[in-house]
């Protein structure tokens, strides 16, 4: 009987060691309008929210490393269990706290990278004369206006909304299952390490999930991932493009404060019998 091949893992995420290019364009234009007085808050703005950006941007990334090394250490395993295995093994699985560990990481990934895009937004706000909703989901919806947010609203066609339809989904109705594994089935080019995902996630119940071979955590990861480092690239460089032909930025005060959040005083009202209030 001929061996069992174990498919490698696709290739390990390229992470640069670089501030992401849109941190790297504002930090080129504040340094370059610095001396001009009536661009004192655009150049603080362009220092502090970028670095929020890069915030969000590095724990996505730290998430995905994460991620591909419980892939890794899962891989090694099952390669060891296959030189065990009877010859008639077609799949095995494993469940244990690296596992719920790999999953709970996308979780916190997609969050991640929701959080960036949001920031983002923030960002590409100082492109419009108009005050922007500090939401990438609000401003797509902003059809009156074109340039930066053209390049958003074509992202949030071709993956963000997905990505939010699985994020919404895990956070706010159900994990993929309750009893979450590694896998490791033969398929004909070979055995295939994976964390399964649903193709359908707004069905928002587990009952309803359908799987598909070529969707799993780590693929589906890689993908989001380099779809938002293009996104990235795209609107550093429109904005960069904007400012050498002298129409960014347009908006260059009231940028910090967004209002604060206020409770209503009904939600302030301690319940009876609570810490801090006499009940008899």
């Amino acid at each position: 009987m001929p061996p069992r091949i174990l498919l490698p893992l696709r290739s390990a995420p390229s992470f640069s060691r670089e501030s992401p290019q849109l941190v790297r364009v504002l930090d080129r234009i504040r340094f370059e309008l610095d001396s001009n007085e009536s661009m004192a808050e655009f150049c603080w703005f362009a220092r502090e929210y970028p670095r929020v950006y890069r915030h969000h941007f590095g724990h996505a990334e730290h998430r995905l490393r994460s991620i591909y090394e419980r892939y890794q250490t899962a891989h090694e395993y099952f390669s060891r269990e296959l030189l065990k295995a009877d010859p008639n093994c077609f799949s095995m699985a494993t469940s244990n706290l690296e596992t719920l560990v790999t999953y709970w990481d996308f979780e916190a990934f997609l969050n991640a990278i929701g959080a960036a895009l949001d920031v983002l937004a923030r960002l590409v706000g100082t492109a419009f004369k108009e005050q922007t909703p500090p939401s990438f989901s609000k401003l797509c919806k902003k059809h009156n206006l074109d340039g930066c947010i053209a390049i958003l609203r074509a992202a949030q066609d071709r993956w963000v909304s997905r990505m939010k339809d699985y994020r919404d989904c895990f956070v706010h109705y159900t994990c993929v299952d309750t009893m979450l594994t590694f896998e490791c089935n033969e398929y004909s080019s070979g055995f295939e390490v994976r964390c399964r995902l649903p193709n359908n996630p707004n069905v928002r119940d587990i009952m309803g999930f359908k799987f598909a071979r070529r969707l799993d955590v780590l693929r589906y990861a890689c993908s989001t991932y380099k779809n938002l480092l293009a996104l990235d690239r795209a609107i550093a460089s429109q904005i960069f493009k904007d400012y050498q032909s002298g129409t960014f930025p347009k908006r260059t005060s009231n940028l910090f404060f967004l209002g604060t959040r206020m409770h209503t005083e009904a939600s302030k009202k301690p319940i009876a019998g609570s810490a801090g209030t006499a009940s008899q």
